[in-house]
C-alpha cells in the first residue's frame, strides 16, 4: 500500500466510528491513472506480429513505447474533450466510445474517422498522430495497416504520394479521373506540399532527431520505474 492508500483506510476506520454507514471512496489522481495505464498495456498481451524486431527483447521495448504513447494521447484525448465541452462530464462520456473506436483504428492504420471524432489526430498528411507522437516516429513505430482487399491500391498511392509530395499527387489523381479543382483547393494543396516539406526536413534535422529520442527514452524510463 502506498501513502495514498494508507491515509484512505485510516480516515475510513475513524469515520466509521462516528457512523457505520459513511464510507471513504479512494480516488486515483490522473497521474496514477496513468501509471496503471501504462503498466497495464506493457504487460498486455498483443499478437505476436504486433511490434516489429527480431528478437523478444526489441518487441518488449517496442511494446513498452508504445505503451508510454497510449498514456500519452489518453492524457492528451480527455485535456482536449473537457475544452471542448467546457467540464461536461456528461458530454464527455457520451462522445468516448466514438473517440474510443477512432483511436483504435488510427492505430491500426486507419485515420478516416479521426478528422470527426478522434480530436488529437486530423488523418491528414503531416496533421496525424503520427506526426505528432514524441515516441512513435523516434523509435520507428509505424502504421499496422490490415486492409488487404485494398493493399496494391493502397500502396500504389502512398508510393505516387511519397515520390510527388501530397499536393502534387492529389492534384495529378484528379486530373487523371478528369475532376476540376478551383484555383483556391490548387492553392492549398500547394501550400500542403510547403508544409509537409518543411516537416520532413524539421523531422530529419539530426538535432530535432537526437533531442526528441532522448525526451522518448527519458519519459519511458521514467514511467517504468514508477
Amino acid at each position: 500500500m502506498n501513502g495514498d492508500s494508507r491515509s484512505s483506510a485510516g480516515v475510513d476506520s475513524a469515520l466509521k466510528l462516528l457512523d457505520p454507514m459513511w464510507k471513504v471512496q479512494q480516488l486515483a489522481d490522473p497521474i496514477h491513472l496513468g501509471q496503471s495505464q501504462f503498466r497495464k498495456c506493457y504487460k498486455a498481451n498483443f499478437s505476436p506480429d504486433m511490434f516489429t524486431g527480431s528478437t523478444r527483447e526489441q518487441k518488449r521495448e517496442a511494446q513498452k513505447v508504445f505503451s508510454q504513447d497510449m498514456k500519452a494521447r489518453c492524457s492528451l484525448i480527455i485535456k482536449e474533450l473537457m475544452k471542448l465541452h467546457t467540464g461536461n462530464i456528461g458530454v464527455l462520456k457520451r462522445n468516448l466510445p466514438k473517440v474510443m473506436q477512432s483511436t483504435l483504428s488510427c492505430y491500426s492504420g486507419d485515420c478516416s474517422k479521426c478528422s470527426r471524432y478522434s480530436v488529437v489526430c486530423s488523418g491528414g498528411i503531416t496533421n496525424n498522430w503520427w506526426h505528432r507522437s514524441m515516441f512513435l516516429g523516434t523509435h520507428r513505430i509505424t502504421k499496422n495497416v490490415n486492409y488487404s482487399r485494398t493493399m496494391t491500391g493502397r500502396a500504389a498511392s502512398t508510393i505516387h504520394r511519397l515520390n510527388n509530395a501530397p499536393g502534387t499527387s492529389m492534384i495529378e489523381k484528379c486530373k487523371y479521373c478528369g475532376i476540376e479543382l478551383s484555383a483556391r483547393v490548387r492553392r492549398s494543396l500547394r501550400q500542403m506540399d510547403k508544409e509537409s516539406d518543411y516537416q520532413k526536413r524539421y523531422q530529419n534535422n539530426p538535432q530535432v532527431v537526437k533531442r526528441h529520442s532522448q525526451r522518448a527514452d527519458n519519459s519511458c524510463d521514467h514511467s517504468y520505474s514508477k
